[in-house]
């Protein structure tokens, strides 16, 4: 039998408008922000976690601290002290569930799906560091591609992650109305334009 999916409603809907905002310069927006929807956000904790990894999704280990791995078809992010989080585009939770438990009798394995309780927003353009700068107190200029990491950005608490080319943004789906204001509000001194809503991909990633 198919499995069944729920596709939640964006966190945005109706806000998020495509268009031009704010102070739009000669050579164009400084900032592009967007909402990416993966297909599954799950959470992995293990006190052996670099060996569940190796059993369940063929990694050589866990990604290092502030750091993140890839695997088929899923990104790793680190999270925190024997966390992790995978995130993927074509995987859903259900079947990396089954991936995991099938492949590791790790008793002290916790796994627990977000996907429907995160939304992702990508930023990306010239001044992008400059308007996360405005809430974030780490050196961006030092998180290198693929750095992940938990922080504040204003007033949220936010997964930071670098990808190729765009700072993504997971935070808790109660708090993306808000969140998705400050970003903009923080961005009309560099003109910014928001893209439509779009599937989280893994060309985004080193």
């Amino acid at each position: 039998m198919p499995e069944s999916i729920a596709t939640p409603s964006s966190a945005l809907e109706g806000i998020d408008r495509p268009g031009h905002f704010g102070a739009i310069r000669q050579e164009g927006p400084g900032v592009v922000l967007g909402e990416v929807c993966p297909r599954s956000i799950v959470q992995l904790e293990s006190n052996d976690l670099s060996q569940t990894l190796r059993s369940a999704l063929g990694l050589n280990c866990a990604p290092a601290v502030g750091g993140s791995a890839m695997a088929p078809h899923l990104a790793v992010l680190w999270a925190g002290p024997s966390r992790v989080l995978g995130v993927s585009g074509q995987l859903s939770a259900k079947q990396l569930e089954y991936r995991v438990v099938e492949s590791t009798a790790d008793r002290s394995l916790a796994f627990i799906d977000l996907s429907h309780g995160r939304t992702v927003f990508q930023v990306s353009g010239r001044d992008a560091k400059s308007l996360l700068a405005k809430g974030c107190f780490l050196d961006l200029d030092r998180l290198e591609v693929g750095g992940s990491a938990i922080t504040r950005l204003g007033h949220f608490t936010v997964h930071l992650h670098r990808a190729n080319g765009a700072f993504e943004l997971y935070v808790m789906r109660s708090f993306a109305h808000s969140l998705w204001h400050w970003l903009c509000d923080a961005a009309e001194e560099f003109g910014y334009e928001v893209v439509p809503r779009r599937c989280w991909e893994m060309a985004f990633l080193p």
